[in-house]
């Protein structure tokens, strides 16, 4: 049977190698059809779906290497430190709005409100 740990060690390696990988990927890596177990093994490794490509792609958390605004692209797939698409726009309009308020030219939401 195969530990816990071991898979740990087969996941790290991989990403070590790889930097991402996608949920067959991972599954051929564990030796396994579930994808229960893929994501259970990720959710204890700290892991981050990618934002583009409708979440497609994985990483370890401590791979990224993202800029000033929390986007990190590899080969043309992109990860947010925020989360998936939706929580990292929020993100970054509310960083846009702060930052309009802050220099006193208001906030885009205002200009559209009706």
């Amino acid at each position: 049977m195969v530990t816990k740990q071991s898979d740990h060690d087969r996941i790290r390696n991989s990403f070590g190698e790889n930097k991402m990988l996608t949920l067959v990927r991972l599954k051929v890596i564990l030796e396994t059809n579930s994808t229960m177990t893929v994501y259970r093994r990720l959710k204890s490794l700290s892991y981050l779906s990618s934002c583009s490509h409708r979440g497609r792609f994985y990483t370890l958390a401590d791979i990224p290497e993202f800029n000033d605004m929390g986007i990190w692209s590899f080969q043309g797939v992109y990860f947010s430190r925020w989360g998936n698409l939706l929580q990292t726009v929020r993100c970054l309009v509310d960083a846009s709005e702060t930052m309009a308020e802050a220099f006193g030219t208001g906030g885009y939401g205002k200009r559209f409100s009706g």
